[in-house]
């Protein structure tokens, strides 16, 4: 975790942020993404369904699913998923 001044980005951002916003920064600042580019299709499919289910197919936007996926993926699997998401429309 990175560590300025005393405080925690962490910290600086649960104090500084609230919303969506809050919830990305907070997420990103975890780092949860792999360390590989190697795309697992079957994942990359999951995720996909995963947000179809929480977007178009729901009354209303399941976001959380959205920030969880989209910021725990590395810009490589997240295009490929992007491909896999518009199949589903």
């Amino acid at each position: 975790m990175l560590v300025v001044f005393n405080e925690t980005l962490e910290r600086d951002i649960l104090s500084d942020t609230s919303g969506h916003v809050k919830k990305i920064l907070v997420v990103l600042v975890h780092n949860q993404r792999p360390e590989s580019n190697k795309i697992n299709e079957n994942q990359v499919e999951k995720d996909a369904k995963s947000l179809y289910e929480a977007g178009d197919k729901r009354w209303a936007t399941d976001e959380s699913k959205f920030i969880q996926i989209l910021c725990n993926r590395r810009l490589n699997i997240r295009l490929f998923l992007l491909f896999y998401y518009f199949l589903f429309h």
